[in-house]
């Protein structure tokens, strides 16, 4: 229970699963329908960042509350803001790309930072893999923007898979250190009670020496 990971990796992937509805269901038909189905698609990318970072922070030593909290503020603030009761939907998918690369990128370079002074094997391998989706990140958002590549296609589904990798990876390694830690205790605790069964014995030895010279 004391473990977020497992939280965040779920929020994480449900996001994702929210961002590629569009490969797998089809558009509503009414107009408003398809404009709250794109802010949707479209927001949950914030939400997909953000889980990743904070899931990479979680095997950090040390934590800033108060970036973590202003990143989550960010996507909040971001998702509320850009909803079609506001803003057409051009407006939207810039506002809200260009939040989440804000996003994306302070939250990958604190984690890159942290990888490098710590130097933790699970953390450097996230760090790698969210600054290898930052820069497939960037390249989707040039093709969408119309800045370059127009005959490119999207690439973030295939970062998306390196950082669940990674992310699988990390996961796997605490949860066997987990175990391998509680294995060790039981042991700890198998050899202490070993002990004093056999410190009891003796006393019972010698008590029952004690008595049969009293008798």
């Amino acid at each position: 229970p004391d473990e977020a990971i497992y939280g965040l990796f779920a929020l994480g992937a449900a996001a994702w699963l929210v961002r590629n509805l569009h490969y797998y269901v089809s558009l509503p038909v009414s107009p408003g329908g398809q404009d709250w189905f794109w802010w949707a698609t479209h927001a949950s990318m914030g939400w997909v960042m953000l889980t990743a970072i904070l899931f990479a922070l979680r095997f950090a030593s040390r934590h800033v509350r108060w970036l973590e909290r202003t990143l989550v503020a960010c996507v909040v603030l971001v998702s509320v803001f850009s909803m079609p009761l506001w803003l057409r939907q051009l407006d939207m998918v810039v506002l809200q790309y260009a939040v989440t690369a804000v996003v994306a990128a302070a939250g990958t370079g604190w984690v890159a930072y942290l990888a490098w002074r710590e130097r933790r094997i699970e953390l450097r391998i996230m760090a790698l893999a969210l600054l290898a989706g930052l820069l497939l990140g960037g390249h989707d958002l040039a093709v969408l923007a119309g800045w370059a590549w127009p005959e490119h296609f999207f690439l973030m589904p295939f970062a998306t898979l390196i950082i669940m990798l990674s992310f699988l990876h990390a996961v796997q390694r605490r949860y066997v250190g987990t175990v391998e830690q509680v294995q060790a205790q039981n042991s700890q605790l198998q050899e202490d009670l070993d002990e004093q069964v056999s410190v009891l014995q003796a006393q019972n030895a010698q008590l029952r020496e004690a008595e049969r010279q009293q008798a």
